[in-house]
């Protein structure tokens, strides 16, 4: 395994780890503290890119990724249900 790829992965679970404490301040409804907790996710998505782009252009197997990028996944879905959920719940209401 390249450094990148090693990079990469660690840089999955960085992102997996925001995106879980992105869902506990949605929770503790700490609101306030998301946007700084979505930057750093989105500069580490951007890292992430970066790196994907070098691993791929090697020819490496990305195989080992799959299980991290899915549990991303998931929790991005959970996150995004959740804040759905409190913006349907504002604009009642707001109504």
């Amino acid at each position: 395994m390249s450094s990148d790829l090693k990079n990469l992965e660690l840089t999955y679970k960085r992102i997996y780890e925001l995106s879980i404490q992105i869902a506990q301040l949605i929770d503790r409804q700490i609101y306030s503290e998301l946007i700084t907790y979505i930057n750093k996710k989105e500069q580490l998505f951007n890292e992430a890119g970066d790196l994907l782009a070098k691993v791929k252009a090697k020819n490496e197997d990305t195989t080992s990724l799959i299980e991290i990028c899915e549990k991303i996944q998931k929790q991005e879905q959970t996150n995004i249900v959740m804040l759905t959920s409190i913006k349907d719940e504002l604009k009642k209401e707001l109504n």
